[in-house]
């Protein structure tokens, strides 16, 4: 709800309606509680890195232009590495 005690989300049966433009904190945890219900994984990344999997090994990409950690292993810009599964 806004502060003037108005519904942002919407729901009926399977659909929802978003009527407002959420803050991040907000819009994560709304998005986190959606692939929750659905069982779906969700991992929050930094900025700029991307995550690919295969049946053996999982990518990372870093697209930013600044290193970051990712498990571990720094990820420097513009760089990828790939984890054995």
């Amino acid at each position: 709800k806004t502060v003037d005690g108005n519904p942002v989300l919407i729901q009926k049966d399977n659909w929802y309606y978003l009527g407002s433009w959420l803050d991040e904190t907000a819009y994560k945890r709304i998005l986190s509680s959606f692939l929750k219900s659905a069982d779906i994984a969700f991992e929050e990344m930094p900025r700029g890195l991307r995550k690919r999997e295969t049946k053996e090994h999982t990518f990372v990409w870093n697209y930013s232009t600044q290193s970051h950690a990712y498990r571990g292993q720094t990820i420097t810009s513009t760089d990828v590495i790939w984890i054995k599964k």
